[in-house]
């Protein structure tokens, strides 16, 4: 029983809090609806523990609360990561004759990018109150910030990788040789 993870479960929690906060702001009555709200989500924590609760692994393209490796990334793809850590191998993606394009979100966990500087790639990576790390030593917390690899010319097809990132990092690392994971 894994309720925790489902969207009805928060979806019931969330609108739970908004009419708590209804009859607290337009009736007046004094409630504290974090006080409500936190202990209904520890009993279900608890709860699903009693029951026999699993922690979500790796589901497809998106990894929950668990780790992930991705040796093959397909184009037109969206992959995500939430509560955990994702290592991405887009050493071997090279366009043809039209852009590849790979979107990666990253919310409270960690996403790290193997490219290849020999193939053509642009790579924007957008953050709130998260961390991108770019292989010349460029980072960004807040907004945007583009890196193109030493291929990359700018008209001529390429892998575009779209990275958001919020209260998480991503780290994208250039590694020349395919068969090698380490600087």
């Amino acid at each position: 029983m894994n309720i925790i993870f489902r969207e009805a479960y928060w979806g019931a929690l969330i609108i739970l809090a908004g009419i708590l906060l209804i009859v607290r702001n337009v009736f007046k009555i004094d409630l504290p609806v974090m006080g409500i709200i936190f202990p209904i989500f520890i009993i279900t924590l608890g709860v699903s523990l009693l029951l026999g609760f699993r922690s979500p692994e790796r589901h497809g393209k998106n990894i929950l609360f668990s780790d992930g490796d991705f040796d093959t990334v397909n184009s037109n793809e969206h992959y995500s990561v939430v509560f955990g850590k994702g290592s991405y191998d887009l050493r071997n993606m090279k366009p043809t004759d039209k852009d590849l394009n790979i979107d990666i979100n990253c919310a409270f966990g960690s996403a790290e990018l193997l490219i290849n500087p020999a193939n053509p790639m642009k790579i924007k990576v957008s953050s709130a109150f998260g961390s991108g790390h770019f292989p010349n030593g460029n980072t960004v917390a807040f907004g945007e910030r583009v890196y193109t690899t030493p291929a990359y010319k700018d008209g001529s097809p390429c892998v575009k990788v779209s990275a958001n990132v919020a209260f998480g990092g991503v780290e994208i690392r250039e590694i020349k040789d395919s068969a090698s994971t380490s600087n």
